[in-house]
């Protein structure tokens, strides 16, 4: 069954919880306009981590058994690449600070009352068909894109910025698998982009994919402020626990979702 419903409303979730009993909850619910989060702080907070607290509350009420918790690699923060699971997390912005602050809840309420399981994931720069082009503070691939159908030139913010990127189809194997009642729990586990890549070599690939462009070259601009230059993790994790594999890669990927 679906239900259309602000996760933030506390009488009308319980509502759906009363009446589901879920086992399992899977919670990917957030606000992922990280660009934006010095901007509209309520919004971050109330979407990252305030909904999460009504899901928790709720689940532990009406006796879920578990919880996956989709976090983001944002919350490692300024860190030293590849991140592993174990690293000190030290986010530079509000989307980060809070996915980590909703790490930290769950495994304090899951050690208080011992009636659930949890396993946290960590994915990062997801693209894939079906992702929305309309957000400008969303994820890099997806802005340039809806630059370049605008006409517009694409930005490049700093000359050195390195991230990995996951195509949407190598990842939904792994996130489906954490969901099982019985695999990886009490495990925080990062998935997706297993190659660390240059965000201008990512840009040149998309405008390939646009010969009319209005504007083919790429403009470099000084870097934000609360931008790391290199952020990439390990996958070892995912691979031993989940069983993740990049069968498709970031490059075939963007031109599916070109």
């Amino acid at each position: 069954k679906f239900f259309k419903q602000d996760i933030g409303v506390y009488s009308a979730m319980e509502e759906i919880f009363m009446a589901q009993r879920p086992e399992i909850a899977v919670h990917c619910a957030a606000s992922a306009r990280e660009g934006a989060s010095f901007y509209s702080p309520y919004e971050i907070c109330r979407t990252n981590s305030l909904i999460s607290s009504v899901v928790l509350e709720l689940g532990i009420k009406y006796q879920m058994k578990k919880l996956v918790y989709f976090s983001s690699m944002a919350s490692y923060g300024a860190g030293r690449p590849p991140f592993d699971e174990t690293a000190k997390k030290n986010p530079v912005d509000l989307y980060g600070d809070q996915k980590m602050m909703t790490e930290r809840m769950i495994q304090m309420l899951a050690t208080a009352h011992k009636s659930f399981q949890w396993t946290i994931l960590l994915p990062h720069n997801v693209i894939g068909e079906r992702q929305s082009l309309r957000d400008k503070f969303r994820n890099v691939a997806a802005i340039a894109m809806n630059r370049l159908m605008r006409g517009e030139p694409v930005y490049l913010y700093g000359p050195d910025s390195v991230r990995s990127f996951s195509y949407i189809n190598d990842s939904l194997p792994a996130f489906l698998k954490a969901c099982e009642l019985d695999i990886a729990n009490g495990e925080k586990i990062n998935v997706g982009g297993m190659v660390p890549v240059k965000v201008r070599t990512l840009l040149e690939t998309i405008v390939a994919q646009f010969p009319e462009a209005r504007y083919p070259e790429i403009v470099e601009l000084p870097r934000r402020y609360g931008e790391v230059v290199e952020a990439f993790s390990t996958y070892e994790k995912s691979q031993r626990l989940l069983g993740y594999e990049e069968k498709i890669g970031w490059e075939e990927g963007v031109k599916r979702m070109s």
